[in-house]
């Protein structure tokens, strides 16, 4: 099982639960039962109604007991008694795993409900509430959002495509187990209106009046406190950036202005200076002078030559210093900012006035204030029953924004990987017609790219649908996995032709980041990479493995 070891998750953390071994004794169809699971590809075959859905049940089960399943089916509650195999008076499900390398065993047996989960040799926790607590702390993954994802029908996925933004937003939510946070909103929201009538009663008349006006005045000094805070702020970040003054400032950039102008005079001198001498040297090399075109002596011209070699290339020389040293002050100039710093000079100034004006202002309605609250002591009691009731209201207000802050976040983050994640599962998709990209916005709307142009969901045709639906799970698995790295489907290829088939196929055997599990009646995926078990119904209508390959 050292193959686990090498399997990663998409965004930078390693997925350590490896399923091993599952043992089922007397669990639902089966009387007695083991399958020997790959950390790769493992492919339960059969037809309908042989009991391969159970094997999915039970490792549900086994890691978490009967709450994984509905409370009600067609309207009966499910018990303990639905799960045992109607030959046997007990049944047991063991799930032998890897997790971070170490060796686990989990094992459940009915009725009674009993639960133990071994670390090694090692008793490390017995009983539901105990072994369920271990398990989160280990896994990272509690009931309903193994619930969710691991038991989320496929058909149900494919419709959430045609759900409007809104719907699907509360759809992938309700998978992901965030819709929680919508409901503590609502509770504070029905909290914030009933306070909202009781303070109306208790300020209604003359009081009422009243103590409007104090509480404008208290809202207008707390908003003037926070604007001369952003203020003095600003003026500090100003003042760090900011020149002392206009005059040092104008004296600097006429200062490097000079300095610019001076080399710039200075590299024309020289460039003007280098053409000429070049022109001479090629005229002497050749014997002639280029001023009045007469023969030039041997004797004459090679010292001739020597001395206009060597002044070009002093001048060469002293024209890169000048370029450089020119190069430098532009650069330096460029840095300095001037036109920022000028700006900065007149926010400056305009910042200091603003907060002169404000802090006067601050002055005026403090002392305004105070007045008022000392009347307001006149009216009793009263004036303090309503300022609770405000300080409720303004904790319930500021609890709302920080969960609906909180929310934005949290979705932004899952978004980013769903997307991370839905987008990988499509690229490993080897279909020349299928090149689409998905991209998801922060409330959750899906387009889809298609050819380098953008779609409608409704205009894909049905197997892109059902390649979308099966991506976006694998995004969804992702994202809540934990440390959970296997990735259990039921009839992925329920709507899907033999081609795609294939394709799946395919894209299952570059699919080695997790460890796979598919229940299917398509034959296709006989001859794919990984193990295979077959399910088949006995004389005695039990479903045993009929064959392992």
């Amino acid at each position: 099982m050292a193959k686990a070891r090498g399997y990663l998750s998409l965004f930078g953390r390693r997925f350590f639960l490896i399923i091993n071994t599952l043992t089922l004794d007397g669990f639902r169809s089966f009387s007695k039962a083991r399958l020997d699971f790959l950390p790769g590809q493992n492919y339960i075959f059969g037809q309908n109604w042989q009991g391969k859905s159970s094997i999915v049940d039970a490792i549900g089960f086994v890691l978490f007991g009967l709450d994984v399943f509905p409370r009600k089916v067609a309207g009966t509650a499910i018990n303990a008694d639905h799960l045992v195999n109607e030959g046997c008076d007990r049944a047991r499900v063991q799930l032998d795993f890897l997790l971070n390398d170490n060796p686990y065993t989990i094992e459940r047996l009915l009725p009674g409900r009993q639960v133990t989960l071994k670390d090694g040799d090692r008793l490390a926790a017995t009983g539901i509430k105990p072994v369920a607590e271990k398990l989160n702390a280990l896994l990272g993954v509690d009931v309903k959002l193994f619930q969710n994802i691991f038991y989320s029908d496929q058909d149900e996925l494919r419709k959430s495509l045609d759900f409007s933004p809104e719907e699907r937003r509360v759809f992938i939510e309700r998978l992901l187990g965030v819709e929680e946070w919508k409901q503590r909103i609502d509770l504070l929201r029905a909290t914030k209106r009933s306070l909202e009538a009781f303070l109306e009663d208790l300020t209604a008349g003359r009081l009422g009046a009243f103590l409007s006006h104090v509480e404008q005045l208290d809202d207008d000094v707390e908003t003037r406190k926070e604007e001369i805070e952003d203020l003095k702020k600003s003026m500090r970040e100003l003042g760090r950036r900011a020149p002392r003054g206009i005059t040092a400032l104008r004296t600097s950039e006429k200062r490097s202005d000079a300095a610019i102008a001076r080399l710039q005079h200075r590299e024309l001198e020289l460039n003007t200076k280098l053409t000429i001498e070049e022109h001479l040297s090629r005229g002497v090399r050749k014997g002639r002078c280029p001023t009045c075109t007469q023969a030039i002596p041997p004797a004459l011209r090679v010292p001739r030559v020597k001395i206009l070699s060597d002044s070009i290339r002093l001048l060469r020389a002293e024209l890169a210093k000048v370029g450089r040293d020119l190069e430098k002050l532009e650069a330096d100039f460029q840095e300095s900012e001037f036109d920022q710093s000028y700006e900065d000079v007149a926010e400056m100034r305009e910042v200091k006035a603003t907060y002169e004006a404000a802090t006067r202002q601050l002055a005026t309605d403090q002392k305004r204030l105070t007045k008022l609250r000392v009347q307001a002591k006149t009216f009793g009691r009263k004036p303090q029953q309503v300022e609770r009731t405000k300080q409720e209201m303004r904790f319930l207000e500021r609890l709302e924004n920080a969960i609906q802050d909180f929310r934005r976040l949290l979705r932004k983050r899952l978004v980013k990987q769903l997307m991370i994640g839905t987008n990988d599962f499509l690229s490993r998709f080897h279909d020349g017609d299928n090149d689409s990209i998905v991209k998801i916005d922060e409330e959750l709307n899906i387009a889809v790219e298609l050819h380098r142009s953008e779609q409608p969901i409704f205009n894909l045709s049905g197997a892109a649908k059902d390649i979308l639906a099966l991506a976006l799970r694998y995004g969804l698995l992702k994202i809540a996995a934990g440390g959970i790295s296997f990735f259990v489907l039921d009839e992925p290829t329920r709507h899907m032709d033999i081609s795609n088939c294939r394709k799946l196929k395919g894209l299952f055997n570059d699919l080695l980041d997790c460890q796979l599990i598919v229940v299917t009646v398509n034959s296709e995926f006989s001859d794919a990479s990984g193990r295979h078990f077959k399910v088949a119904k006995n004389e005695s209508l039990h479903s045993v493995i009929a064959e392992s390959w």
